[in-house]
């Protein structure tokens, strides 16, 4: 390994290094999008979260994202797959037969973004709601309100550029599992589709 030879697959017999670089695109697409897409669904969440502790849509929230960050990817994956009912394509990341396209590969994103990001989603709404928590009883943020500056302005400028600090620390942990989860996601829905297509054969 440290001479840069990976060696070949037991599998397919092909060199490794070739088949994690023909994946490694892909996968860190995939990566890329489902972090995007969590940090779209956990900030506003953690944020109202915060803002309203202890109402009833903050309870909501913290059901949800208990919920998320529970249910394991693979079952959500199957879940997904069961009630898609043809509607999004169930694997790969183009159509075959087909040049793909940016719409093409976006549709077949969508399930699989959607399991990655709602794990991770799951579990930043707590940190980013907790975060927000401990920054908003500050006494420079009583102070901002008391100079008269608007409710808006308090919360994102000045609470939630704070309360990002250690966010970004766990989002950076979180890259990891992401890629791990990623791998899982993909080699499921890839058995998935071979069940579908059966024309397609895996070993």
């Amino acid at each position: 390994l440290l001479s840069g030879n990976m060696g070949y697959s037991v599998k397919s017999y092909e060199a490794v290094s070739a088949m994690i670089g023909s994946h490694l695109g892909p996968t860190l697409l995939l990566m890329g999008v489902s972090l995007i897409v969590s940090l779209i669904m956990s900030v506003p969440a953690g944020i109202y979260s915060a803002i309203h502790q202890y109402s009833k849509g903050d309870y909501a929230v913290v059901t949800a994202s208990f919920f998320g960050s529970s249910i394991p990817g693979f079952f959500l994956s199957l879940l997904l797959f069961t009630v898609n009912l043809g509607i999004l394509p169930s694997g790969g990341m183009t159509t075959l037969g087909t040049a793909g396209g940016a719409a093409d590969v976006a549709a077949h994103m969508v399930m699989p973004v959607l399991v990655l990001s709602v794990s991770m989603a799951g579990t930043n709404i707590r940190y980013i709601r907790s975060a927000m928590l401990e920054i908003l009883q500050q006494d420079y943020l009583r102070t901002a309100r008391a100079k008269g500056i608007g409710r808006r302005m308090v919360i994102y400028k000045h609470a939630l550029r704070n309360a990002l600090v250690p966010i970004v620390t766990v989002i950076g942990m979180q890259i990891p599992v992401l890629f791990g989860g990623a791998v899982i996601v993909e080699q499921l829905t890839d058995i998935l589709y071979a069940i579908v297509n059966p024309a397609i054969q895996y070993d």
